[in-house]
């Protein structure tokens, strides 16, 4: 009982930070989406003026492309923290 607590803790405040991040970022991803609505695929000029609006919360998020960074499946440094 105590590990199945210990995982459930573990897991809502994985849920929580997931949530923290999607909400801090909203107005980005709002942005994200409606020009891959309108364009359907962005290049990495298009992204860079999309992501350039997030905090470089983690100091790396101008040294990478954003496209490459999403060929690989992952996102921005910002979403890291």
């Amino acid at each position: 009982a105590m590990i199945d607590q210990e995982v459930q803790d573990i897991i809502d405040s994985a849920h929580r930070e997931a949530r923290d991040v999607l909400t801090l970022h909203r107005v980005t991803l709002d942005r994200l989406s409606d020009a891959l609505v309108e364009n359907e695929t962005l290049d990495d000029k298009a992204l860079a003026e999309i992501w350039g609006e997030i905090e470089d919360v983690g100091g790396t998020l101008a040294s990478r492309s954003p496209s490459s960074e999403l060929r690989r499946g992952s996102l921005p440094a910002a979403f890291d923290e």
